[in-house]
């Protein structure tokens, strides 16, 4: 799989040509050759987002998981395959396919999921 991070920058002018300079990370992920393209329309959301105060519901960002030849499963199917681990070893596993693919709250739960898991087993 590769991973990308990329930091854009942009600047947006005004009618009477002052301007503002902002900054935006974006990563993407794909097992095939999209992380980049993936990368650079994360940034640009997130960017425009951040810059007019758009008001999201990341809830129902899908492609934001979508890894071609992965399949798609959204948090609370992870937190379930979490719930159903027996062992540390398959615990590591499914938090090491998952934990770079999720951001902001959803990786919140991810880890809380796992570290409740771990509490469980140990």
């Amino acid at each position: 799989m590769q991973q990308v991070t990329t930091t854009m920058k942009y600047r947006y002018y005004a009618s009477d040509g002052s301007y503002v300079d902002t900054e935006c990370i974006g990563e993407g992920a794909d097992v095939s050759d999209k992380a980049t393209s993936k990368s650079l329309a994360m940034a640009h959301k997130y960017n425009i987002v951040q810059m007019f105060f758009i008001k999201t519901d990341d809830k129902d960002d899908v492609e934001a998981h979508d890894i071609e030849g992965e399949g798609t499963k959204t948090i609370d199917e992870v937190v379930a395959d979490i719930g159903k681990c027996d062992n540390f070893k398959h615990l590591k596993n499914i938090y090491d396919k998952y934990s770079h693919i999720f951001t902001g709250e959803e990786y919140v739960t991810l880890q809380r999921a796992k570290d409740v898991k771990k509490g469980e087993l140990e």
